[in-house]
């Protein structure tokens, strides 16, 4: 045997995949080395006689046969090797000499690694596709083109919050489907900030969608650019009865702030009322006695006097009220209008001035300010909280101590800085790591909902 035949011998041996020859009677003439250590009683052996299953053997003869008249075979067989299924792709052709077929050439390549990490992927394509489709979230797949955004993909229920099928919105555009376009611009903005972070990031917005307005809390994410386009995934959660239900909690707080005062709010209430009673029923005696006889002007003066103080008792009666009301009416939802910081702080403090007499001397100083985007109602309820909490924590140090409220602009003039101080006992370091998470609090009374309202102003 001369050297390349040697050197030829050696490389198919070294294949991984399985060679043999068989001659015309179905005798296995020679086998590389992968097949004789995967069929160890191969060559020199018929089919049946090789040790193979019988099916292993049905296939291997009628792989054979037609080989044998002429026809390359190609198919994907599959034996029992170990106990264990496995998958091959098999190749028979015929070998000829002088134009006559004198026996048959075979491979075997083992795939049944690759066939199961494609049995794999399907099944994770199928849980994929499962989670998208019945998933009680909105899921889609967006593209920017120009100033608006395309729909790839989306699962029913970003069409049942469009009322649309998916179908339909299959390669709709936002502004054709009727969104602004000031909102489109947002999202766009949103998506290629997520772009430029390489990472997913959150997202919370309130559109107007089919069956009226739905606020959705989730996340988007970049995918890899696709024939120059960027694509995106967004998955959103309809959080809008969770919200709702977060600011009936909210305005609950706020009454149970209101009844902490009630008892302070009823002796303010209780003074002027006994004095426009009293005022009242002194007017009405004269008056009687007016009646009986003929007056001078200046009793006619006097009894317009005790009025004028009675009307005076009346509104500052009608000014507290006015003071709770505005801590006890539910808040629209809609944007937030501007609120004038200083006079909201009175408000706060004369509403308070009660709750604190004799537990602290409050100093304010606030100076002109110009109006904030803020809530009012909001802001104030944070504020009274503040005030609130400080007047516990004196109260529990059991001295009368001191609070400082102050406002004022920010060193950039873009923003108003309102501050609440107190040289009470600080609060615990166990608390302070919680202090805005919703409902924690540190008293066996307390609602743990204060601090969390200060997101909304």
């Amino acid at each position: 045997m001369t050297a390349e035949l040697l050197e030829l011998r050696a490389l198919v041996d070294a294949l991984p995949f399985d060679l043999w020859l068989r001659d015309r009677d179905q005798t296995c003439i020679w086998a590389n080395a992968a097949a004789v250590a995967r069929w160890p009683g191969l060559v020199g052996s018929k089919p049946e006689d090789a040790g193979g299953r019988p099916e292993t053997v049905a296939i291997w003869r009628a792989n054979n046969a037609r080989a044998m008249t002429g026809e390359i075979v190609r198919g994907e067989v599959h034996y029992i090797l170990d106990g264990r299924p496995r998958s091959f792709v098999n190749f028979v052709a015929p070998v000829t000499r002088g134009g006559e077929v004198i026996g048959t050439a075979g491979v075997n390549l083992d795939v049944t690694d690759l066939r199961d990490r494609e049995r794999e992927v399907e099944r994770l394509q199928a849980l994929v596709q499962g989670i998208f489709e019945h998933a009680p979230i909105a899921i889609g797949l967006r593209t920017i083109r120009g100033e608006d955004l395309v729909h790839v993909a989306d699962n029913p229920k970003t069409g049942e919050l469009l009322a649309m099928s998916v179908e339909a919105l299959r390669g709709a555009s936002d502004r054709e489907i009727g969104v602004p376009l000031d909102d489109v611009r947002r999202a766009i903005t949103r998506f290629r900030k997520a772009r430029a972070a390489g990472r997913p990031l959150p997202f919370e917005v309130t559109y107007d969608f089919a069956h009226g307005p739905r606020t959705l809390v989730g996340k988007v994410a970049p995918l890899p650019d696709e024939a120059g386009e960027e694509r995106y995934v967004f998955i959103g959660e309809d959080v809008t009865e969770v919200r709702a239900l977060e600011a009936g909690l909210m305005h609950a707080d706020r009454l149970a702030s209101l009844g902490t005062m009630a008892a302070g709010i009823a002796h303010e209430i209780n003074n002027p009322l006994t004095f426009v009673q009293a005022s009242l029923n002194l007017a009405l005696h004269q008056l009687e006695s007016a009646a009986h006889r003929p007056e001078s002007q200046a009793f006619a003066l006097q009894i317009l006097e005790e009025v004028r103080t009675a009307s005076v008792g009346v509104d500052r009666i009608a000014a507290l009220v006015r003071e709770m009301l505005v801590l006890s009416r539910p808040h629209p939802t809609g944007p937030a209008p501007t609120a004038d910081m200083a006079l909201t702080v009175d408000s706060v403090l004369g509403l308070a001035a009660s709750r604190l007499r004799g537990v602290a001397e409050v100093k304010r100083e606030v100076g002109a300010l110009p109006p904030v985007a803020a809530d009012a109602m909001k802001l104030g309820q944070v504020l009274l909280n503040l005030l609130t909490n400080a007047a516990q924590a004196l109260e529990e140090s059991h001295r009368r101590g001191h609070i400082w409220v102050r406002g004022r602009l920010a060193e950039d003039g873009q923003c108003v800085v309102l501050t609440v101080e107190d040289d009470g006992p600080g609060i615990p370091s166990a608390v302070r790591d919680q202090l805005f998470a919703p409902f924690h609090t540190g008293r066996a009374q307390g609602h743990g909902s204060g601090c969390s309202c200060v997101d909304a102003c």
